[in-house]
């Protein structure tokens, strides 16, 4: 069986993410790290600075951000999950701003306001689920933590648009 890594844990997460680096996973991954810090980055010590379990590595701050960054450039699916779960870690939740210069209409706080009810659904669903026979095993506890926050984010995202129809309908009243 292989073990399946999580993605509330920022260690694993990043390492699921690192592994989907276009065209060769880590390998991949250190040359791009190379060419961005006009430095040797070898895909042994990489690998072994990512992937979990292994003490003898470690990654620096920057180190993590430029993995997430060259990830999110290269387009790989879940970049943002390893900065979701550090975050969760200490207990905050990370929330993408919406775009600069973005318009929020009524429509936009419906559609929020949808996605709103579907997360918490999902969250209903996955803690009756967890709890039908009275207790909430690891694996259990760990998808209502992430459904939880997927509800987080989506308050926040309805939060963020009806600011942004606010400031926008206060413009248009000059």
């Amino acid at each position: 069986m292989t073990y399946q890594y999580s993605d509330i844990d920022q260690h694993e997460a990043l390492y699921n993410v690192a592994r989907r680096y276009p065209g060769g996973g880590i390998e991949a991954l250190a040359h791009a790290m190379t060419v961005r810090l006009g430095k040797q980055v070898s895909p042994n010590v990489l690998r072994n600075k990512l992937r979990p379990g292994i003490t003898s590595h470690a990654l620096n701050a920057e180190e993590f951000s430029l993995v997430v960054e060259l990830c999110e450039e290269a387009g790989v699916d879940g970049a943002k999950i390893p900065v979701h779960a550090l975050c969760m870690r200490h207990g905050m939740v990370a929330v993408e701003p919406l775009p600069a210069g973005a318009i929020a209409t009524v429509t936009d706080l419906m559609i929020h306001l949808g996605n709103v009810s579907r997360e918490f659904a999902d969250a209903v669903k996955v803690v009756t689920d967890g709890a039908d026979d009275g207790k909430i095993k690891p694996h259990e506890a760990e998808r209502i933590q992430k459904e939880v926050m997927d509800l987080v984010r989506a308050a926040m995202a309805l939060s963020q648009a009806t600011a942004r129809a606010a400031e926008q309908a206060e413009g248009g009243d000059e």
